[in-house]
């Protein structure tokens, strides 16, 4: 069956089977289409009688998930800072760069480290430096978890110490909830993190998930259900060192509390708070957030389906300018605010816009202002308009919950709506007037090496409908034909790209009223195979010898006489510093390579230096994909055998090339 790559189950669970009697049929005449229903949607074939049927998942491109968090970084400059991630329950979370592929992992999934979490509940990102994120998440339906961090804007994770990303989790340890990333890096070369798992106080890493040290001050519990998105931590925006937390009257004073920590995440105080009409209350929705560009600014919306008028005063948005020690309703006309979120400031603006969802009088929906961040107090002069009727819209059904939003912050007029109540993803609103004028010049583009080429992936701009991909072998920017012309999605694999060739790539979106400026050009090195002169090793069982694991066939293998110090490796006639290797499992032995070392020396007798050490099990009869960083030049190289392991492997490669530059 075909799949996105992040995705590996078939059928799971079943939920309906039918035959389409309007298929194709066999000689015979029966039917061969059949569809069949699972939670991720529907699948298909048309040779349901063949020994080996072929399904095809017809929802590839089509959101099917229950988004428990968005977030929205700015932009930075001369890199490609995506613009959108989410957190979903069952399917991790996602980064998109593109708005119209399909992204080819799960967020946290780094193929060859980690698995990935499961359920993803929070994801956070660096104020200054974006390409520090970090999320949170747990498997089995909130029985495990852990967490993980990046350093290269979510492309890569490496999972918290002692927290891992490969299922299974780890008991009744922390887990889930909140995390918060720190707005400036430190002297440790990172920003500091606070995390609040469920049911727990929060703690803290200064050296960016490594080393852990719980919290003094802050109560327990202050992160909701797994199931539900509420944001009850942030950091300050610009004070790396600040941070702020919300308890949801967990002690049933009657007040929702308000904690600032301005040591790190170290200790927390209480510094102020909502108070409510009842000792008992519990709001439904709750989010604390604090407003980019700004110290101490925070907005907090609070709000619970109760109707008794004495309750009406602790409901609604709130906004605090010194930090949280006090707090005014901002706009009292709002009966309902269920969540909010800034995005970039307006043309001529330097204040962010602001999105509220929830009802103004008999109005319900989704409602934008550019002016309301500017203002103070009493927010009832800002200037509002309504960009999603919930009573009206076509798409009332689809998009219905509304309980997770975003705002981009690199494109102003773009924002996001996670439809909680129907699991159908992210939708993405944009101005229809977008398409009357020529594409926004594009954000820089990203290139990713493959082994089966090279991936070039771009934001959309506001109104693109096409693109046209360009690319050159020389320092010429002006190639007559483009690569790919008239893209639909801006994703495109250029497997024509051969080994070792450096190329240059740019993109142009165009509609009807024009092309856009051409964007970034962008530098890559296809990765190449080295290529063995002489191979050596143990001696192998049955003709299994060594040079089987370098032939460059995966159905031959290397099966070692001698169970412990088996090795196999080759020469590569000079030295090469190598960014990649792959290698494939011999059938059903992937456990005999757990303690595997693929290894790098000047001499066929060593010494050796280890480039990578199998961690865990790789996936039996599929390649495993692992980047090799900081490798100085060798010309041998090899695979030694975990004890036991008689040096089962089928094949391994190491890959030169990969290079990444910008103009």
């Amino acid at each position: 069956f075909n799949s996105p790559g992040w995705w590996w189950w078939f059928l799971s669970p079943t939920q309906w089977m039918a035959f389409d009697p309007h298929g194709p049929r066999d000689e015979a005449g029966r039917c061969q289409q059949l569809w069949a229903g699972d939670w991720i949607g529907p699948w298909k074939t048309t040779d349901i009688s063949a020994a080996k049927p072929h399904f095809e998942l017809m929802g590839v491109g089509r959101g099917g998930t229950y988004a428990l968090d968005i977030a929205n970084p700015p932009a930075m400059k001369g890199q490609a800072i995506a613009p959108l991630f989410i957190m979903s329950a069952d399917f991790d979370g996602f980064r998109f760069l593109s708005f119209t592929s399909t992204p080819l992992t799960r967020l946290t999934q780094t193929p060859g480290l980690n698995n990935g979490i499961a359920d993803g509940t929070d994801i956070d990102y660096c104020e200054t430096n974006p390409n520090f994120m970090a999320a949170v998440g747990g498997w089995d339906h909130g029985g495990n978890g852990g967490g993980g961090s990046s350093v290269d804007n979510g492309v890569t994770w490496k999972p918290f110490a002692g927290k891992g990303l490969t299922h299974p989790g780890f008991g009744s340890d922390p887990k889930l909830g909140r995390i918060a990333v720190g707005a400036t890096v430190q002297g440790s070369g990172y920003p500091i993190l606070v995390w609040i798992p469920r049911f727990a106080v929060p703690r803290y890493f200064t050296d960016f998930g490594a080393t852990w040290t719980e919290s003094t001050g802050a109560p327990k519990g202050m992160t909701p259900s797994e199931w539900d998105p509420w944001k009850t931590l942030a950091a300050d925006p610009v004070d790396g060192k600040t941070f702020y937390a919300f308890d949801n009257n967990s002690e049933k004073t009657g007040e929702g509390r308000v904690y600032r920590s301005s040591d790190g995440g170290a200790s927390w105080k209480q510094v102020g708070g909502v108070k409510a009409s009842w000792n008992q209350r519990l709001w439904t929705y709750y989010n604390l957030k604090a407003r980019p560009g700004k110290s101490g600014d925070l907005w907090l919306n609070l709000h619970d389906p109760f109707n008794r008028p004495d309750q009406e005063p602790a409901r609604g948005l709130y906004h605090s300018t010194d930090g949280g020690e006090s707090w005014e309703r901002a706009l009292p006309q709002y009966t309902v605010a269920r969540n909010f979120a800034f995005g970039k400031p307006a043309p001529g603006r330097d204040n962010p816009s602001l999105l509220i969802t929830g009802r103004l009088g008999e109005q319900e929906g989704i409602f934008v202002s550019d002016d309301a961040t500017s203002l103070a107090g009493d927010l009832s002069d800002a200037t509002w308009r309504q960009i999603w009727d919930h009573k009206t819209s076509d798409m009332k059904s689809v998009v219905h919950g509304l309980n997770s939003v975003g705002a981009d912050r690199q494109i102003y007029g773009r924002f996001y709506a996670g439809a909680t109540g129907t699991g159908r993803g992210v939708f993405y609103g944009e101005p229809a007037s977008a398409q009357q004028n020529p594409p926004a010049p594009l954000s820089p583009v990203q290139v990713f090496p493959r082994l089966n080429g090279i991936q070039i992936v771009w934001n959309d701009p506001m109104g693109a409908e096409t693109y046209d991909l360009y690319r050159t072998e020389t320092n010429g920017t002006n190639p007559i034909e483009p690569l790919a012309k008239g893209l639909s999605e801006s994703a495109f694999v250029d497997s024509t790209a051969v080994g070792g060739q450096t190329y240059r790539y740019w993109v142009v979106a165009g509609n009807a009223a024009g092309q856009s400026e051409r964007s970034q050009v962008v530098t890559v090195t296809a990765f190449k195979a080295v290529a063995a002169v002489e191979r050596f090793g143990t001696a192998g069982i049955n003709g299994a010898g060594p040079e089987r694991a370098t032939d460059g066939d995966p159905a031959t293998d290397f099966d070692g006489f001698s169970g412990d110090g088996a090795y196999a490796g080759f020469d590569a006639g000079e030295p090469v510093i190598v960014t990649r290797l792959r290698y494939w499992p011999r059938q059903w032995a992937g456990k005999r390579m757990v303690g595997g070392r693929f290894q790098a020396g000047d001499s066929a007798d060593g010494p050796w230096v280890d480039v990578h050490v199998v961690g865990r099990e790789p996936a039996n009869g599929a390649w495993t994909d692992v980047a090799i960083e900081g490798a100085k030049a060798a010309r041998f190289f090899r695979y030694l055998g975990p004890p036991e392991g008689h040096g089962n492997i089928a094949e391994f490669q190491f890959l030169t090339g990969g290079g990444v530059e910008r103009d």
